[in-house]
């Protein structure tokens, strides 16, 4: 029988990262942890994760999951963060012992994850992002003004006219999902963006 419990410290090194897919930090146990959870927040279909969600105990075993991730799409998956040189037999083993209990108790499978998987360049891309970013955005930007489809590049031109820092303020309306775009792929003056007419509140901007 499997039994799972909140987990809240399993006692290792915590790296704290501001989700803004979650809206909070989440505590994470190595930097490729770090690396995958960037990747999570690029990632569209990605509706919100957990860091070390719950402890599965079974047959006198414990396993913590490193992620719980939720899609989009109401589907989930609990994920493990691994260097691909630390995967052996008896790893894999209870890896795949773990997963088929997982699947059979709550419908979620165990994935395994290492850094071959893991664009590290547009994660760290997506860091710098989250570092450049404007804070808040102005209180005078007329966001129902915002034009509905371009490149960054002419959202950068277009806000130099309007705010002193256009970058920083282009990033934070990207990350604030004022803007639609798949940002699994890195960033340039040339990326289309496209406005996100749910964020904006559909037609009542035109009202």
């Amino acid at each position: 029988m499997t039994h799972y419990k909140a987990n809240k410290h399993r006692g290792r090194h915590i790296i704290r990262m501001y989700s803004p897919k979650n809206q909070c930090a989440v505590k994470l146990e190595s930097a490729l942890e770090a690396a995958f959870a960037r990747g999570l927040e690029l990632d569209p279909n990605v509706k919100s994760y957990a860091s070390q969600p719950e402890t599965m105990s079974c047959d006198g075993q414990s396993y913590t999951p490193d992620f719980l991730v939720v899609y989009h799409s109401g589907r989930g998956k609990y994920i493990e963060v691994h260097q691909s040189s630390r995967v052996d037999g008896e790893y894999a083993q209870k890896l795949k012992k773990f997963s088929a209990y997982s699947v059979k108790t709550t419908g979620r499978p165990i994935e395994l994850v290492t850094e071959r998987h893991i664009n590290l360049g547009c994660t760290r891309a997506y860091e710098q992002m989250l570092f450049i970013a404007a804070d808040v955005i102005p209180d005078d930007l007329l966001l129902c003004d915002l034009p509905h489809s371009l490149t960054l590049g002419e959202l950068v031109s277009w806000l130099a006219e309007r705010d002193d820092a256009p970058l920083s303020l282009a990033y934070r309306l990207i990350i604030d999902a004022w803007y639609d775009t798949d940002l699994r792929n890195c960033l340039s003056s040339e990326t289309i963006l496209t406005a996100n007419q749910k964020v904006r509140g559909g037609d009542s901007c035109s009202g």
